[in-house]
């Protein structure tokens, strides 16, 4: 199967605003993509988990597809996600595809099944197969076994890599040996994106391709060095990026329910990200205390001017 060109670097995985009324805010959705770019992004992830892919229509996601490409204007690739609960099938996943690749978006993150699903490895290779015969757009595959209850292992990777164009894969697994084993059979041939944000480093070093993962441009333009950096493991420089991107990541992700603690911080930031799409609350209370004191530690808050670039 002929591959498309590597992608490579940070991809920003977005947040989608909303209005209070629970409106998608397209506005607010060009500005928070502006600021991305102006961080070093190498690329965009939209309607992925940070951009609560489950509770979003075909008619909104068609709108974000055309807004992230027109802000790119070229200057990024921008990759869209085709997961949820509004992917249960393939056909309900084509549907998200064919808005996707209309707007001109240079790939999709398509999962292996619906979240908290299960299947085989025929399963799991005809779902890619019937998609992609059907909308016939670059796929990276997403490998998050927690979410979805199916690990894409080698074998099926080598399956998906001969039967479509698989230009690469977020890498979220939890098992450092699994990445590896990855990173070592199949680096040279699809972008291997590393997912944890624990586990970028390592992860770069053994020579993933680049970032799919929450938090990581909150650090401003030095996290989009975090390729480069990985190369030398013993740099202090990456060292000291890591560790705050792996505590920033665990934030994120355990407090509250997802985005709500990254909306909450990019607010705090001046963006105008809003607050989580009902039945996600926002966050408040304690939980906010804390995410001012981590994230003023950090450095992403305090000196942070709305504009600028964050920490860099």
């Amino acid at each position: 199967m002929q591959q498309s060109p590597r992608l490579k670097g940070l991809f920003s995985v977005t947040i989608t605003p909303f209005a209070p009324d629970g409106a998608l805010d397209l506005a607010a959705f060009a500005a928070i993509l502006e600021w991305h770019i102006a961080q070093g992004s190498a690329g965009l992830a939209i309607a992925a988990d940070n951009g609560e892919a489950s509770l979003l229509t075909i008619t909104e996601r068609q709108a974000m597809a055309e807004t992230a490409v027109r802000v790119s204007a070229g200057r990024v690739p921008v990759i869209m996600g085709a997961m949820g609960t509004h992917a249960f099938t393939a056909a309900d996943t084509i549907k998200m595809l064919e808005v996707a690749a209309a707007a001109g978006v240079a790939a999709a993150l398509v999962s292996p099944t619906p979240y908290n699903g299960t299947a085989t490895r025929a399963e799991v290779v005809g779902r890619y197969r019937e998609i992609y015969r059907a909308v016939p757009l670059p796929v990276i595959a997403y490998n998050n076994p927690r979410h979805f209850g199916v690990a894409i292992e080698g074998d099926t990777l080598q399956q998906l890599i001969d039967e479509i164009d698989l230009v690469g894969i977020k890498e979220s697994s939890r098992h450092f040996l699994d990445i590896s084993k990855g990173i070592e059979r199949f680096g040279d041939r699809i972008s291997i994106f590393m997912g944890c944000g624990y586990l970028l480093m390592p992860g770069l070093a053994l020579g993933a391709a680049g970032v799919l993962s929450t938090g990581v441009d909150l650090f401003g333009a030095e996290s989009a060095r975090i390729v480069e950096l990985a190369a030398t493991p013993t740099a202090p420089a990456a060292r000291c990026l890591h560790l705050k991107i792996a505590r920033a990541y665990i934030f994120l992700l355990e407090t509250g329910t997802p985005p709500a603690a990254l909306k909450a911080l990019l607010n705090l930031l001046g963006l105008p990200a809003g607050i989580p799409r009902q039945p996600v609350h926002p966050l408040a209370g304690e939980d906010m205390e804390r995410l001012r004191a981590l994230f003023t530690e950090l450095g992403v808050l305090g000196a942070a001017i709305p504009g600028t670039r964050v920490g860099g």
